[in-house]
């Protein structure tokens, strides 16, 4: 937000008679003008437009004016008369609060609220991504605890099937054997029915006649 320097409304008056004068031209000039020969541009405060000429009102009044470059003092010279006015700010400025460090001053809550706001919205997106993290593990344990479950069970399953499988084998007196074709798999043998194959001596088939 820009802050513009304005000069309050002036009198033109005539110290010699003590008397208002209408209609009168007015120049500003710097105050380190001293030869009064390079006046400032004056503008209407609510437009920006330059006024040409500044004149004085039919009541001797002067209308409020903004100046090129918001200086803090000029002076106001119409004919031989001449008089140093300030600024509406003028007084601040002497004390360094200048359009500049006034407009910081305004600005600076906002920017703060500003920053207040990202800093917000940066730890917000850092809690949802923990939380996010936080769920995808949860749910890789639970994975896990399930396939370990899953595992322990069917171990259960196996040994409780090879328990009944021996106790079957106990009550035939036939031996118990792995299944070469099939690893984890288990067979009674029936010695009795054990007969040497013909063609390959040395090994026996079960169930031969």
């Amino acid at each position: 937000m820009a802050v513009e320097d304005l000069y309050s409304a002036q009198v033109a008056v005539d110290p010699e008679n003590d008397t208002l004068i209408a209609d009168a031209p007015v120049q500003v000039f710097a105050k380190n003008d001293m030869s009064r020969e390079t006046p400032l541009r004056v503008f209407e405060p609510a437009s920006g437009v330059e006024i040409p000429v500044l004149r004085s009102n039919r009541y001797g009044i002067i209308q409020q004016i903004r100046v090129e470059g918001d200086p803090a003092a000029v002076v106001f010279k119409s004919g031989p008369y001449e008089v140093e006015a300030q600024s509406k700010f003028g007084v601040l400025f002497e004390f360094g609060l200048t359009p500049e460090n006034l407009a910081a001053a305004i600005a600076a809550p906002e920017a703060a609220a500003a920053a207040g706001a990202a800093q917000a919205t940066v730890a917000a997106g850092h809690a949802a991504e923990a939380s996010t993290q936080r769920a995808a593990a949860a749910i890789a344990a639970a994975e896990a605890s399930s396939a370990a479950g899953a595992a322990a069970a069917a171990a259960a399953d196996a040994a409780a099937a090879r328990d009944v499988l021996q106790a079957l084998a106990d009550a035939a007196g036939a031996p118990l054997a792995e299944d070469p074709d099939d690893p984890g798999t288990f067979v009674i043998l029936n010695p009795a029915a054990l007969t040497e194959d013909p063609a390959e001596p040395g090994t026996f088939l079960n169930g031969g006649s």
